[in-house]
């Protein structure tokens, strides 16, 4: 008979972070604060914030992040 082994799944919740794709931050963070229990699912997603030469733009407007953090427009 096996005995069950937790699969990482999260067995009380299971939280979803969607994350700058260049900030190397909160999947850690998220990670070491989760209980026991909870698991921890990422994706990194490309947020506009590297400009036409490949450089960075340091300062992202509030227009941007709700942008990033809008749901996509419904089909009609």
């Amino acid at each position: 008979m096996s005995k069950w082994m937790p699969d990482g799944s999260g067995t009380r919740a299971r939280i979803g972070v969607l994350t700058p794709h260049m900030d190397a931050v909160p999947e850690s963070e998220f990670q070491a604060l989760a209980p026991a229990g909870v698991s921890i699912h990422s994706a990194r997603v490309p947020l506009g914030m590297v400009g036409s030469d490949g450089e960075i733009i340091p300062h992202v407007d509030a227009e941007i992040a709700k942008a990033f953090a809008a749901p996509p427009p419904r089909r009609r």
